[in-house]
């Protein structure tokens, strides 16, 4: 793969210098590029810890299970 040809060079030239010094601190496991991976679940949990956990508002919270609401419908 020429990474200075189209459409490669659109994903490879913005993260090089990112994953670039992250690939000589971690090589490849496998035959298999982690960068990209570990940058992710850092960026994740950064958010995480900034942001605080994100809620599902498909997923009842604790606070309408203890208070009986079946759905966030019943709520409107």
């Amino acid at each position: 793969m020429n990474s200075k040809k189209l459409p490669w060079s659109v994903a490879v030239l913005p993260t090089e210098p990112v994953l670039g010094p992250t690939r000589k601190l971690i090589p490849p496991v496998g035959g298999v590029d982690i960068a990209p991976i570990i940058w992710f679940a850092f960026l994740s949990f950064t958010n995480e810890i900034l942001v605080g956990p994100q809620v599902s508002l498909a997923t009842p919270s604790l606070w309408h299970i203890r208070h009986g609401a079946q759905s966030l419908k019943s709520l409107v």
